[in-house]
């Protein structure tokens, strides 16, 4: 995208494209936030909420390249905001969102955090909304746990349960023979084993 980057779409896997589309005031309105925020700390991606049309979410900097890569698997997706270019974009549909969150805090084992459009926060009218990790999933059970209709039919469920120094490592696999459906997933616990309880539930587990 040329002339000022504040404006490019996002082509999605056969999904309807995502707009991005900032005036000039507002793209460098960001990009001054952006660039004020504290450095990520390893192995974490930020995802911005935007409420424009039916809500999607945005990634930037060298996180916008790592999502285009390893969740898109094509540079093609990424724009650029700001005069000179200067500033990374990516857009994510909440579909891409769902699973490539999933991916990234079950299997990849990365933190990830949410921020949303917040004013009179001091921060720039953005703030943390969510977040979690490997170990702290409460925040993302309906994403992490979704199993597309799964926990409305009979799930045979295989749990290992591992001790992992300070935790437990929960390895989970589940087969659903009616809708065909086998999956696994691993994710660290605590005492009271509340990320593997909810796992449970959400899968409708009939037989363990």
């Amino acid at each position: 995208h040329k002339g000022g980057g504040e404006a490019g779409e996002a082509e999605e896997s056969g999904e309807q494209k995502i707009q991005l589309q900032f005036d000039a005031g507002e793209a460098q309105g960001f990009i001054k936030f952006f660039k004020s925020m504290e450095e990520n700390q390893s192995r974490t991606i930020r995802f911005f909420w935007r409420k424009k049309d039916t809500g999607f979410y945005t990634c930037h900097g060298d996180d916008a390249l790592f999502v285009a890569q390893e969740c898109f698997h094509t540079m093609s997706v990424v724009k650029y905001l700001g005069k000179d270019n200067e500033l990374a974009a990516v857009a994510v549909s909440n579909a891409n969102f769902n699973s490539f969150v999933r991916q990234l805090l079950t299997e990849r084992q990365y933190r990830v955090e949410v921020w949303g459009e917040s004013k009179g926060t001091g921060k720039g009218g953005w703030s943390i909304i969510k977040q979690g990790s490997p170990g702290n999933l409460e925040s993302f059970e309906e994403v992490i746990f979704d199993g597309g209709g799964i926990s409305e039919t009979p799930t045979a469920v295989c749990v290992q349960i591992a001790s992992d120094g300070s935790g437990w490592k929960i390895g989970l696999a589940y087969c659903d023979n009616t809708l065909k459906v086998i999956g696994m997933s691993e994710f660290l616990d605590g005492d009271q084993l509340s990320n593997l309880e909810a796992a449970l539930v959400r899968l409708g587990a009939k037989e363990c």
